[in-house]
């Protein structure tokens, strides 16, 4: 997944907008799990501005472009 990261950060302009709609099986401790994606998101070039952890099937998280690349 971090090359398709990467891809997204590299075609998006500055300040772009990044939705990201993931199984809730792929994170076994809810919460832990998705602050450590958001921090690996960082580290890629996108800063979450939210988080909804609330779906019944999906976590969905939303970011932006932070770095120029």
């Amino acid at each position: 997944f971090v090359a398709a990261l990467k891809e997204a950060h590299r075609i998006l302009k500055p300040s772009g907008q990044l939705w990201i709609a993931e199984v809730e099986s792929r994170f076994p401790e809810k919460k832990d799990g998705v602050d450590e994606f958001a921090d690996a998101l960082l580290t890629v070039g996108f800063r979450v501005t939210e988080k909804v952890l609330s779906k019944k099937v999906f976590i969905l998280l939303y970011a932006t472009k932070t770095s120029p690349g």
